[in-house]
């Protein structure tokens, strides 16, 4: 069955994972008025989403909007109503599974101080929500019955993930494998079920939507990505954190040394970004760690909601600057694909 995305749609994201779906998709079907109404939960859209303009517009024309949060994000600003969720240490959680590393493991993350305000835990507030909207039937169940079922098959008990916090399950890794799940049964280079759906078996270079026009010395390609101390959008009103990134000097754009000398500049000077959909500034870093076609933001900053008052107009983030695409295949958003023209100021 196809979702309002358009994942499970035939002829739609053929190779688009179903059970994430496509979230930047959201605000255009809001805007074209085949969506009334949304949850939003453990999500920031409104920030971790490209074109933040277009995605608020689309969000604040739901009929109904509620947000799950454990903080007043961008997203839950604009709700119509805002549960507010514990923290994750006052509140115990589903058991989690991992099946990378040499061998399977169970862990449990639990309660270790009560909730400082009225606030609840996301499986309570999911559980009671349920039974509101006459879906009881499917929750009649509390979190630690959940959580002794999943075990079960697992041949550890509750008690004993509870003392020990995390336990590995299953067998142990060995080196090598029978058969994957392929049609060869093997690891394909050469792809038939990409080539079934009409695109090309074996990857192959295909020119971006844009580039930077190479005699322009002030366009350039807007990459970016993780720093090791901060999580996605999530983590940059952390008061630590945010100091960590203030006292090394993170929050800056990486340049080519050579085109920032082009343009005038030295290291920690001021730039103006501007792109199709948005402008800011911010302070460059001059090195030789990047192409000198590209430039390169990290991602976290450029929290815009004032309840966030550590994070708040705090750096810039890149999706601020690009625009709404799908990827053809997947849905995904095309990330790359993003010139700004960068002026000293």
């Amino acid at each position: 069955m196809g979702k309002a995305d358009g994942t499970g749609v035939p002829g739609r994201y053929p190779l688009g994972s179903y059970g994430d779906g496509i979230a930047h998709a959201i605000p255009e079907l809001a805007l074209r008025g085949e969506l009334k109404a949304g949850f939003v939960y453990h999500y920031n859209p409104l920030r971790t989403n490209p074109n933040p303009k277009r995605v608020i517009a689309g969000y604040k024309k739901l009929d109904l909007l509620v947000a799950i949060d454990t903080v007043l994000s961008e997203t839950a600003s604009v709700a119509h109503y805002v549960l507010p969720e514990s923290f994750y240490l006052e509140r115990t959680e589903a058991v989690d599974t991992k099946h990378s590393g040499k061998r399977a493991q169970v862990s449990l993350q639990q309660q270790v101080v009560k909730p400082m305000f009225d606030t609840r835990p996301g499986t309570q507030i999911i559980i009671e929500l349920a039974k509101h909207l006459g879906a009881g039937r499917y929750f009649d169940f509390d979190l630690e019955e959940a959580n002794r079922l999943r075990l079960k098959p697992l041949g550890v008990t509750f008690e004993e993930l509870k003392e020990k916090g995390i336990l590995s399950v299953g067998e142990k890794w060995k080196e090598g494998f029978e058969k994957l799940e392929t049609p060869s049964g093997k690891l394909e280079i050469h792809s038939k079920a990409l080539e079934r759906l009409g695109f090309p078996a074996v990857p192959r270079w295909e020119e971006p939507l844009v580039s930077p026009d190479a005699k322009d010395p002030h366009a350039f390609r807007l990459l970016h990505g993780k720093q090791a101390i901060h999580t996605h959008a999530m983590t940059a009103n952390q008061p630590v954190l945010m100091a960590i990134s203030r006292r090394y000097d993170l929050i800056r754009l990486w340049m080519n040394h050579q085109r920032g000398q082009q343009l005038g500049l030295k290291d920690g000077d001021w730039v103006h970004l501007k792109s199709v959909v948005g402008e800011g500034k911010i302070r460059v870093r001059l090195t030789e760690g990047i192409h000198p076609s590209c430039v390169w933001l990290p991602s976290g900053y450029g929290v815009f909601s004032k309840h966030l008052k550590t994070a708040y107009d705090v750096g810039l983030s890149y999706n601020d600057f690009l625009p709404t695409y799908f990827d053809p295949t997947v849905g995904h958003v095309m990330a790359s694909e993003i010139v700004v023209q960068i002026q000293k100021v």
